[in-house]
């Protein structure tokens, strides 16, 4: 439960509409400089970035893998059932895909 509290702060905080589009912008402007300044990527991934960071379920397994440091213990994702559907239950303000 506590990183359904967690979860939904990161919503609150990170993802309002202003903060999305800075965090699309920085995203965007690195692979630029990683591409030796091509703009042509940054049209390439705008659209791919921008879903990324608005596709709150894939947000909240990734997040969820590294707070609960599955990513380092796979094996026991079985002991956490916690599932995106159950936060929104308990928080009912994380906005669906």
């Amino acid at each position: 439960m506590f990183y359904c509290s967690v979860f939904q702060n990161y919503i609150e905080k990170m993802c309002s509409n202003r903060y999305l589009g800075i965090r699309e912008n920085n995203i965007v402007a690195g692979i630029v400089r990683r591409n030796n300044y091509d703009l042509s990527k940054a049209f390439q991934v705008r659209d791919l970035v921008r879903q990324a960071l608005r596709d709150h379920r894939s947000q909240f397994d990734r997040l969820r893998k590294g707070f609960l440091m599955l990513d380092s213990f796979p094996e026991n994702n079985h002991r956490f059932k916690l599932t995106f559907e159950h936060c929104l239950e308990i928080y009912n303000k994380i906005p669906q895909d």
